[in-house]
């Protein structure tokens, strides 16, 4: 997503069961909690749509965020059920190392999921790079108990810097 930009965004349903009910909330952006915006008091039923706004401001920072489904008594089944995901807000590319621009980036989703720690929805995600090249490595946990002291980095001398 580029800053400065709207978004609008439909969420469909598409449980048959008209009494399941879901909607979206997101962590890290800088966007209202009101009307059509990240409001966790909305929700759609089975079946059914919801329209989404969401305008990013221009001064919204770059960075790695994530959305689930936030309808409470809902939220933790459902997200167990793979609603979720990483939302990127563009960094200003003029400002950063070209090593840190998209086509040099690899993304990582951890989660843990029926007592599984997951990378990227699989048990032992595996990254193949090339020596001697840099990456920019965007990690996100849905779940506060997924842990990312499992994280290693095998094969080779390899520096890793932590910038956020």
């Amino acid at each position: 997503m580029t800053p400065g930009t709207t978004y609008k965004l439909t969420l469909h349903n598409s449980a048959d069961d008209s009494t399941l009910k879901t909607n979206i909330h997101t962590h890290g952006l800088h966007i209202t909690g009101s009307g059509d915006g990240d409001d966790i008091t909305r929700f759609v039923t089975g079946g059914s749509c919801l329209d989404y706004t969401w305008d990013i401001p221009s001064d919204h920072p770059g960075g790695t965020n994530w959305y689930h489904p936030h309808y409470h008594t809902l939220t933790n089944g459902q997200t167990a059920g793979g609603a979720f995901g990483m939302i990127i807000i563009d960094d200003d590319y003029s400002k950063v190392h070209a090593w840190a621009h998209p086509q040099n980036e690899l993304l990582l989703l951890v989660s843990d999921i029926g007592n599984s720690v997951l990378g990227n929805g699989i048990t032992n995600e595996v990254f193949q790079v090339e020596v001697g090249r840099w990456y920019r490595l965007r990690v996100s946990t849905v779940e506060p108990n997924a842990n990312t002291a499992a994280l290693s980095f095998n094969g080779g001398d390899c520096t890793v810097h932590k910038v956020a």
